[in-house]
């Protein structure tokens, strides 16, 4: 038989080059491999990969701070944010490049190939280094500006309650089983996170069930969709 195998000229492919210009890392982030495979996990299962006009939206936005690093991905719809702490930095200057976009394709190819040991990233302009004991990783740095995700937070604090998590999202399910299985904002897709009388209680148009809490006991409400609520509870 015969095989057909698309290609497009050389011109077209941009050269994939570390900063460093050779194969060490001069300048990296070190963390625990199950640390990095979790943080890019709990913030990738939102990201739509056929996003054709955002191409920052396909990928994991990973951004070094002073103290921290955050891991970010969204469609637009849901954005997840995750902190992590535990890591150490080498070489890393006012100089240094602090962020890079991950395409989630490669996102799933790195969590399904790291599993143990030491991980080491180097951030460059135009490619990201993830070396470990056994693999080494370069994949393209996606060249877009990512959104500002720290707008979306608010800055005010809100009302503050603990739920049992397992206990809340098995809820949350029953109760989504009378919504319309749509991301469209309606009434019909639409729960209600009530407080009252120190109770809560997760609402539909149809129904309405109870969760064990404690924290606040102020009289209050808020509104989500379900589906979208559903999958962050999924994912903590």
């Amino acid at each position: 038989g015969m095989i057909q195998i698309p290609f497009v000229k050389e011109e077209y492919h941009d050269d994939i080059t570390m900063p460093e210009d050779d194969t060490t890392l001069k300048s990296y982030v070190s963390m625990f491999s199950d640390t990095f495979i979790k943080a890019l996990e709990r913030v990738s299962y939102c990201i739509n990969s056929k996003e054709r006009y955002k191409p920052s939206l396909c990928g994991v936005y990973i951004g070094l701070e002073e103290d921290h690093m955050d891991f970010v991905g969204t469609d637009a719809h849901v954005l997840v944010k995750d902190c992590i702490k535990d890591f150490s930095t080498s070489g890393i200057s006012e100089d240094s490049r602090k962020y890079c976009i991950m395409d989630v394709n490669f996102v799933n190819i790195v969590t399904r190939t790291i599993k143990d040991g030491h991980i080491k990233l180097c951030m460059g302009n135009k490619a990201i280094k993830i070396k470990n004991e056994s693999y080494t990783f370069i994949m393209r740095n996606i060249p877009e500006k990512y959104p500002n995700y720290n707008a979306v937070f608010p800055t005010l604090d809100g009302p503050k309650v603990i739920v049992d998590r397992k206990e809340f999202l098995n809820t949350l399910k029953m109760v989504n089983t009378t919504l319309n299985n749509t991301f469209i904002a309606n009434d019909h897709n639409r729960v209600i996170i009530e407080i009252k009388e120190g109770i809560l209680k997760i609402k539909t148009a149809k129904t309405e069930c109870k969760v064990n809490m404690e924290g606040c006991r102020a009289d209050t409400f808020v509104g989500f969709n379900g589906i979208f609520l559903q999958r962050i509870f999924e994912h903590i």
